[in-house]
C-alpha cells in the first residue's frame, strides 16, 4: 500500500517535499485531481481549461492550424511574429489557473531532476497504473498514473498498455509546434516533444 500525501477535497494537493536538490515541492495529484489516484484533467499546451476536441482548429494559440501559431514562437518557421518565449507565461499556465498563484507547471529541466534523483517504481494500485515516485533523501513520495492523452475527441494510451504523458512548461526546442513532456509506460521513461494541440495531464510544482 502508498503512503502518499493527499490533497484535501476544495484545498487543492498537498505540497510533496521529495528533497530534491533544487528544493522543488511536488502536487500529491495531478491538476483537477482530488486523489494521487485520479487522472485529473487534460490540457493542451498554454491553455487554461479541458475541452471535448484537441486539435489545431480549437487551439487558443493559432488561426485554425499549425502554419498560424499566434504566440510561444521562438523561431520564424511559418512566417509568424517571433516572440521568443520559450516557457509558459503565468497567464497560460493551466496549474497555475486551476491551483492558484504559487503552483506552476514544471519546466523540462525540473522533470528531468525528479528522474534523476528519486527512484521510479512502476505499480498497480486503487484502480490505476503508474510510476511511484520515491525520495532517495527522505522517502516521501509521490504517484503519476497513465492516464493517456487526448487527441481529436478520444483518448489514447489507457487499458492494458497505458501511458503516461506529462506536459512540461517548455516549448520544444526549435519547432514551435511543439512542447516537451515526460512519457512513460511499464517499461520504458523518456523526453519526447508533442504537438501543443494535443491533451495532455499535469503535474503542478512550487516553490
Amino acid at each position: 500500500m502508498l503512503l502518499l500525501a493527499v490533497s484535501v477535497y476544495g484545498q487543492g494537493p498537498a505540497a510533496v517535499d521529495l528533497g530534491l536538490t533544487s528544493g522543488l515541492k511536488w502536487a500529491s495529484a495531478n491538476v483537477g485531481a482530488e486523489t494521487p489516484y485520479a487522472t485529473g484533467d487534460f490540457f493542451a499546451w498554454g491553455e487554461t481549461a479541458p475541452k471535448a476536441v484537441y486539435d489545431w482548429s480549437t487551439y487558443k494559440w493559432s488561426k485554425g492550424s499549425l502554419e498560424t501559431i499566434t504566440k510561444y514562437l521562438n523561431v520564424d518557421t511559418y512566417g509568424g511574429p517571433v516572440d521568443d518565449k520559450t516557457v509558459l507565461d503565468p497567464g497560460d499556465d493551466p496549474a497555475t489557473a486551476v491551483l492558484g498563484g504559487k503552483w506552476r507547471t514544471p519546466t523540462r529541466k525540473e522533470f528531468i531532476e525528479l528522474r534523476r534523483e528519486c527512484d521510479w517504481i512502476w505499480v498497480s494500485e486503487n484502480g490505476a497504473a503508474g510510476y511511484e515516485i520515491r525520495s532517495k533523501v527522505n522517502g516521501n513520495k509521490i504517484f503519476l498514473p497513465a492516464a493517456g492523452f487526448w487527441q481529436d475527441d478520444h483518448s489514447v494510451g489507457v487499458g492494458l498498455w497505458a501511458y503516461g504523458d506529462y506536459w512540461t512548461s517548455s516549448l520544444g526546442g526549435g519547432c514551435p509546434e511543439f512542447a516537451f513532456c515526460i512519457t512513460f509506460n511499464s517499461q520504458t521513461i523518456d523526453w519526447g516533444t508533442f504537438e501543443r494541440s494535443w491533451g495532455f495531464t499535469i503535474r503542478a510544482v512550487t516553490e
